[in-house]
């Protein structure tokens, strides 16, 4: 299996970071002038509710009033919660904690640093899986794709950061596998699983793939996968013991799966046929096929009314222990009707999917779509290229959920943005290669002429 791993060279290499470093700081400063006037205004979702709790000493928990699948109690209570994936959750909550009414303003200055980091480290990994020009020309898309994402307190430029971090942790392992290295790689996993949950069937793909592509060294890649896997798994371990403890279920990073599958599948398709939902109570509104009714669930009214009807339809169609069902044990629930509903109804929900994807591919703009275009491609050229296949597959398992759940925002995708334009580069470095190599022995039987 080969490895194109190209390891930095002098005053070529010097002269490409010098000028992502340059594009790099003056996007950051572009975006900070546009951010800090209004840095009081900058607003935060559900994990900066979680933050503000845990900085207030009422622990890892939502207030009644905004508290996920649960009828809305303005009673000043709090409930324990996994809605949030904690690394970032945690970050806010310090800041909130050090800087007080000043957090907002910190939290900006925390997410330019995480921009310039993942700029930086997307010209890294290109530089070493392919060249520095190439590595400048991933970031120079980055910053034209609609990747940037800083004026929010959202976890999306960590979640960024690590995943990128996770990728370069890969190509160290894979220039010279060791046993240090697996626990490098390791160890990062399991810290971007923290960071996006997104990312967490990564632990699951790197040590098959390990030892798939270094099946002529069995003894060795079993214990470097395994190596990876466990301290993965046990730098996630805490976190999966605590929702343990407190749910009484499994869940590894963080719940809400069930719920957002269900509406992109159950009440998606309630709006196409409303006999198709086993209950009384229907979507508010309707659509004639489900491809517009996809589309026009990425509309915030939409969406609300099909979370509206959610919490109707628990409440006619749940279970009778349903008052004593917690966060994770309701999300469980609609993730099991869910499931039913895609063995009973698998035509339309194929359908569903297909139309997920497609908000997916277009969640940026056209520039986007031509990215993921030449990055399916790079997927398809990667088969002797154990660094990119690796990445792909990360990628396509990153992508998979998105045929259940409906991808709202860019920043859904924004994550593994970066990877998307390195495979997509990738293709067009080795569809280059391949013309040149087919246009060489063209030329020298024309001389020979």
């Amino acid at each position: 299996m080969g490895s194109i791993i190209v390891p930095p060279s002098g005053k070529r290499s010097r002269f490409f970071l010098f000028i992502t470093l340059i594009l790099s700081l003056v996007t950051v400063a572009h975006l900070g002038r546009n951010v800090f006037p209004a840095w009081q205004s900058i607003k935060g979702g559900e994990a900066y509710s979680v933050a503000q709790a845990l900085a207030a000493g009422e622990g890892y928990s939502f207030p009644a009033k905004v508290r996920w699948l649960f009828p809305p109690i303005d009673d000043g209570t709090f409930h324990p919660t996994a809605w949030v994936d904690p690394l970032y959750t945690y970050c806010l909550a310090a800041l909130i904690w050090v800087f007080g009414p000043y957090h907002q303003l910190a939290a900006a200055i925390f997410n330019l640093c995480l921009l310039f980091a993942a700029l930086m480290l997307t010209y890294k990994l290109g530089e070493r899986l392919l060249n520095p020009s190439l590595g400048f020309l991933a970031v120079l898309i980055l910053v034209s794709v609609g990747f940037l994402n800083t004026g929010v307190m959202y976890n999306t430029m960590l979640a960024s950061v690590v995943i990128l971090a996770s990728a370069l942790a890969l190509l160290g392992y894979l220039q010279s596998p060791s046993i240090s290295r697996a626990s490098v790689l390791g160890l990062i996993l399991g810290i971007t699983a923290l960071g996006c949950p997104g990312a967490q069937f990564f632990i699951l793909v790197t040590p098959l793939a390990i030892v798939l592509l270094r099946w002529r060294e069995r003894r060795r890649s079993v214990w470097q996968a395994l190596t990876v896997a466990v301290i993965a798994v046990v730098i996630l371990a805490p976190w999966m013991i605590r929702n343990h403890l407190i749910f009484n279920e499994f869940a590894p990073v963080r719940t809400g799966s069930g719920q957002i599958a269900f509406v992109g599948v159950v009440a998606v398709s309630g709006t196409v046929d409303p006999d198709l939902v086993r209950s009384v109570v229907k979507p508010s509104w309707s659509e004639k096929n489900p491809r517009s009714a996809v589309k026009l669930a990425t509309e915030k009214e939409k969406r609300r009314a099909l979370e509206k009807f959610q919490m109707q339809y628990i409440g006619e169609v749940g279970p009778d222990r349903l008052n004593s069902m917690n966060e994770v044990q309701r999300d469980a629930w609609f993730m099991k009707e869910t499931v039913s509903f895609l063995k009973e109804h698998p035509f339309l929900s194929m359908q569903l999917a297909a139309a997920k994807i497609e908000v997916f591919v277009r969640a940026m703009d056209g520039r986007g779509v031509l990215v993921f275009a030449f990055a399916v491609l790079g997927g398809a050229l990667s088969i002797r290229h154990a660094p990119v296949m690796i990445l792909a597959f990360w990628v396509a398992t990153y992508i998979a959920p998105f045929t259940l759940i409906i991808c709202y925002f860019n920043r859904y995708r924004a994550p593994i943005e970066p990877l998307l334009v390195i495979i997509s580069l990738f293709a067009v470095h080795r569809l280059a290669t391949l013309s040149r190599n087919w246009m060489q022995p063209q030329s020298e039987f024309s001389a020979d002429k």
